[in-house]
């Protein structure tokens, strides 16, 4: 009877971590793809997305300030 129990409590668990799991996966890849496309079309995002801490998701993976900018190398001859 105890396993059971124990079954169940193990399914319940694995449905609550798996489904908000996903929704915010889908979440976090609609906000990456709007800024992205705002990004390109030259709209700046005042504020960062509400749960959202990248910093590369929230700019839609523009580069902007404080990153290093690619630097030319040495010409070869």
């Amino acid at each position: 009877m105890l396993f059971f129990f124990k079954k169940k409590i193990d399914i319940c668990l694995t449905i609550l971590g798996y489904l908000p799991g996903h929704v915010h996966a889908f979440y976090i890849i609609y906000v990456y793809y709007e800024r992205k496309e705002a990004a390109l079309a030259g709209a700046i995002p005042e504020r960062d997305a509400p749960g959202v801490y990248s910093h590369r998701v929230n700019t839609g993976g523009v580069r902007g300030y404080g990153t290093l900018q690619e630097q030319p190398g040495p010409e070869r001859v």
